[in-house]
C-alpha cells in the first residue's frame, strides 16, 4: 500500500471511530491522528478521488462484532482498512 493510501485509510478509520452523531472536520481528525499538513492534503485528495466509505464501515463492523471472515469483491481495500485498526489481525478478507 502506498504512503498516500495509508494516510487516507488512517484518516478515514479515525473518522469512522467517532461516536454516533459526532461532526468533526477532516482537518481535526488529521490532527488527532497525527497526520501532518502535507500528508493531510495528499490524503484528502486521495479520499476525494476514491472514497471507500463502505469498505471502511465493513472493516470497522467486522472488528466490532468479532467476525473471522469478510466476504468481499475487493479484499485489498478491506485489508487496507483492517491494517489500520488495532486488533483486526484476526479478521480475514475473502474474495467472492
Amino acid at each position: 500500500m502506498t504512503v498516500r493510501a495509508r494516510e487516507s485509510v488512517r484518516m478515514l478509520a479515525w473518522q469512522l471511530s467517532l461516536p454516533e452523531g459526532a461532526d468533526e472536520p477532516l482537518s481535526r481528525t488529521a490532527e488527532r491522528a497525527r497526520i501532518g499538513k502535507c500528508a493531510f492534503l495528499r490524503a484528502k485528495r486521495e479520499l476525494k478521488k476514491r472514497p471507500d466509505l463502505v469498505d471502511g464501515l465493513v472493516a470497522l463492523t467486522a472488528l466490532e462484532i468479532g467476525a473471522a471472515l469478510v466476504a468481499t469483491s475487493d479484499p485489498d481495500d478491506i485489508r487496507a482498512y483492517l491494517g489500520q485498526l488495532p486488533g483486526a489481525e484476526s479478521v480475514i478478507p475473502l474474495r467472492v
